[in-house]
This record gives structure tokens, sequence and C-alpha cells, in this order.
């Protein structure tokens, strides 16, 4: 087993041991941060922080998902489970709606295959109760539906433990290696921003391969490309500039853990800031406008030679 200090080198997101409930403090409550951004009325409201090194962010501030939401789309899910595989549509805490196939596997596996036609694989405790396993598949796919279609390949796997991983100072909420994710202690941590942190994993181990692929691309060497696919870690080198750039940290977890969970926590700020609207986007990108310019340009789909066309008539 390793020791804690060894797995700060594997994706993982440690916390200080939590209470059976997660509390939600009060706006009033949270530390102030040093650098004031003026933010819009309705950030203030559901008290949206930027990030910065004196006070986590929004993921402890606010709902994941509001009640309503989270009902509607376990209805949605059993009934999609006791269709036998037949389409559904989903809509998502964001609004989007879009359709799926949701087929269930033996031992607790399913497939959820989204539009898209890219198949995410989804193993649950068998442990677990009939309830906890459609509120687990409604939480993966409220996600997996929030990822921009271009990016939904990085990720192939995520499984659900009942298990809590053993630690001596704290509790591991989830765990990432390149294109799976494991969330520990069922439903306890199955949120959004979890999900999206250990997504931020994945997506860097996936960007450092399109490093490392275009590289041996231009250079010829095939055993760049190799080494990629074996070794590559989960910190874009584009990203160690921007990271150099800003001066400042998004968060304690991520000054203290190095760049790779830097980028995971940059990458849940930046997601969370797109959900509250253009302000809390502009009030991130004045603190940090390096990591924010990178980000756009990986969240951004790729042009194609047709959209390119289309633009230039519109």
């Amino acid at each position: 087993m390793p020791t804690i200090h060894n797995l700060q080198a594997h994706n993982h997101h440690i916390r200080p041991a939590a209470p059976p409930a997660r509390p939600q403090p009060a706006p009033q409550n949270r530390p102030e941060p040093r650098d004031q951004v003026e933010l819009s009325p309705e950030a203030v409201r559901s008290c949206y922080t930027p990030p910065n090194e004196s006070n986590d962010f929004v993921r402890d501030c606010r709902e994941d998902r509001t009640p309503e939401v989270r009902q509607r789309q376990e209805a949605t899910i059993r009934g999609a489970l006791q269709s036998g595989g037949q389409p559904f549509e989903l809509q998502n805490s964001a609004g989007q709606r879009e359709s799926y196939t949701l087929r269930a596997g033996e031992s607790g596996n399913y497939e959820l295959r989204g539009q898209d036609g890219h198949t995410l694989n989804i193993s649950l405790d068998e442990r677990m109760s009939e309830s906890d396993r459609v509120r687990a598949l409604a939480s993966i796919s409220d996600f997996q539906s929030r990822i921009p279609a271009h990016q939904r390949d990085a990720l192939d796997y995520v499984t659900v433990t009942n298990d809590a991983y053993p630690t001596s100072n704290g509790t591991l909420e989830g765990f990432a290696r390149r294109s799976s994710i494991t969330i520990y202690e069922g439903n306890r941590y199955l949120d959004n921003g979890v999900l999206d942190h250990e997504f931020g994993h994945v997506l860097g181990h996936k960007l450092v391969l399109q490093e490392m692929m275009d590289a041996s691309t231009v250079s010829g060497d095939g055993g760049a490309m190799l080494g990629a696919v074996l070794f590559s870690s989960n910190t874009p080198l584009g990203w160690r500039g921007a990271v150099d750039r800003d001066g400042r940290a998004p968060s304690q977890y991520a000054r203290d853990n190095g760049a790779g969970e830097d980028f995971a926590e940059s990458y849940v700020a930046y997601r969370e800031a797109q959900e509250e609207g253009p302000e809390a986007v502009e009030a991130l990108r004045r603190q940090y406008p390096e990591r924010v310019r990178y980000l756009e340009e990986v969240m951004t789909p790729p042009r194609t030679f047709f959209s390119s066309i289309f633009e230039g008539l519109w």
C-alpha cells in the first residue's frame, strides 16, 4: 500500500477527514479573499468566490443539484433501466438536453452511450442498494453530459466503491489515472465538484498525450509517442508556463500538491465560473488570466473546414 507521500503523484484528491454529512457553510462565515473581485449580484447570492490562496471555492458553498433536478434525473434513469436499453433524453443541471442509452450488465456494470457515440463504462459497488445505484447513475450521467463533447473521449471508466480509501490523516474522495476515475464511499462524494476535479486529471493526461504525440509527429520519433502512452503525467506542458505567469495558486490544496493538482483545481474553478455566467468568468480571468486563456483554448471545440465556411457566411 503506498504511503500518503507516494500518493501525491497519483492524481488523487485528499481532504481533511469530514463529518458524516458535509456541512454547507453560510456565505458570511467564509473567510474573505485577499484579492477582492467585484461580482455580479447573481454570483454574490450563490456565494461564488473566485478561488485564491486564502480560501477554497464554490463546491463547498452551493448545492450540487437541486432536489427537484435530482428527482427528475433519477426518475429518468429508472425509466431508462426499465426500457432495456432504449434511447432516452436527459436534462442536465445546466438545462441542456441530450440523448443517451443506458445498458445494465453483470456485477454492477453499466454502459452509458451518448449521441456523440462515446461509451462511458460505469462500475457500481454490488453492495449498493437499488436506489443508491439509481442516484449514482443520475449523478454520473449529469456530470458526463456537462463535459464538452470534444473532450468526452478522455474518460472511459467511472468506478464507485462503498469502501473508504485507508488514509491516516484524511479522506480520499476520488482517484484518477489516464481514462478512469474511482469515487470512494458510495454517493457520499459523488457530486460535480469532485467529479470535475478528477476529470481535470484525466483531461490533463489526454492533453499531455496530444502534446507528446504532436511533438513525435513533427520529429518523426515514434519512441516519443510510445513514451507518451506509457509514462504521461497529468500536467500539460503548456500549463506550467501559465502557472508561472499568473504568479499565484488557485487554492491552498493546489499550492501544497503541485502542478497536477493546480490544473485540476483550476479546471473546477473554470467550470464553476462558466456555470455562474460571463461575469464570473471575467472575474476569474482577472485573477488568473493565463490559466483561463489556456482552459478556454482547451474547452473550445476545434474548428473544422465546414464550420469556418459557415462562420464566414454569417
